[in-house]
């Protein structure tokens, strides 16, 4: 439905672009390495201050924890990992990505 609505089509790109810019301006590029639980907690506090600040004022808390644990859920996967690397793509979106092979295989494939 939403590709029949050009409008919808075209919001969805600018919300796509307007978070992976608040990404790049929180932790400096739109790919960073970090150990499991340092990442949860940076995304964590990352998303909170951009729920906090989009938010309406109101004189009620608003509880974000909800919708940030939905989005931190791919974490979850990856705790027993060595460091897991976060990448914000301006088409994909956000990704979680575990080391799978040795840097000088992937690069080698490609």
């Amino acid at each position: 439905m939403i590709l029949r609505n050009p409008e919808l089509v075209r919001r969805s790109w600018e919300l796509q672009s307007e978070g992976r810019a608040e990404f790049i301006t929180t932790f400096g590029s739109d790919l960073v390495v970090l150990r499991p639980d340092e990442a949860s907690e940076q995304l964590r506090q990352h998303f909170l201050r951009v729920y906090t600040s989009k938010a309406p004022k109101q004189k009620t808390k608003i509880d974000f924890s909800g919708p940030i644990k939905q989005l931190l859920a791919p974490m979850e996967e990856l705790q027993d990992r060595e460091t897991v690397a976060i990448v914000y793509d301006e088409i994909e979106g956000l990704g979680f990505w575990q080391r799978t092979a040795p840097i000088s295989i992937i690069c080698a494939a490609i």
